[in-house]
């Protein structure tokens, strides 16, 4: 399985909902949530695509990795 993006946002109630977006062999998958934890399952990357626009348009950011962040150095 291989992470393909990680997208988070705080809910109304200040809950941390998280979802994570993944190809497997069998398909393209994105799981997450945070009171009921849910999985989609797409055959095309596309559909996996819209998902993710939709999400973000609903207000959930990209997570960065840690190893992806710049230091400052004094």
């Amino acid at each position: 399985m291989q992470t393909l993006a990680t997208i988070t946002r705080v809910t109304k109630n200040g809950h941390q909902s998280t979802w994570y977006f993944v190809q497997a062999k069998d398909g393209f998958y994105a799981f997450g949530g945070c009171n009921t934890p849910s999985i989609k399952r797409f055959d095309t990357l596309d559909q996996l695509r819209s998902l993710y626009a939709s999400y973000i348009r609903y207000g959930y950011k990209p997570v960065i990795k840690q190893e992806q962040l710049e230091l400052e150095l004094a």
